[in-house]
């Protein structure tokens, strides 16, 4: 029997590990280029096709222009508002689902977000034809 690494199981691997290391291990590249990233990952010797290396650029590119930081919690004693608000109009009906965020200190609303749930046309125009 055979194990993964093509050795017989009774063989035996020298691991060299040093006493008494309190070094701590290197940081993460600083790069956001997926090449060097990969060549720390996988040797400098290897190569990889163009269009991995393209779609990982590609990747990278959108990640680094959507990328948003985390949101701070808000204060101790918010209270959380949230909801659905529906608008009527003459022509149309709107859904907003509606979050936000109140501070009684303060007396004011610290953060609201919305969002569209839906957007119905109640008047609709005749079909061209």
């Amino acid at each position: 029997m055979r194990e993964k690494g093509g050795q017989a199981p009774s063989e035996k691997q020298d691991v060299k590990v040093s006493e008494g290391s309190t070094a701590r291990p290197a940081s993460l590249p600083a790069s956001t280029d997926p090449g060097d990233i990969l060549r720390s990952t996988f040797g400098s010797d290897s190569q990889l096709d163009p269009r991995v290396q393209d779609a990982l650029h590609d990747a990278a590119m959108t990640f680094s222009k959507n990328w948003q930081p985390v949101k701070q919690p808000p204060s101790r004693g918010c209270i959380r508002v949230d909801g659905l608000l529906e608008l009527q109009g003459k022509n149309a009906l709107m859904a907003v689902y509606v979050l936000a965020w109140y501070d009684p200190k303060q007396k004011m609303f610290m953060d609201i977000q919305t969002g569209l749930k839906h957007l119905i046309q109640l008047k609709q125009r005749p079909a061209a034809g």
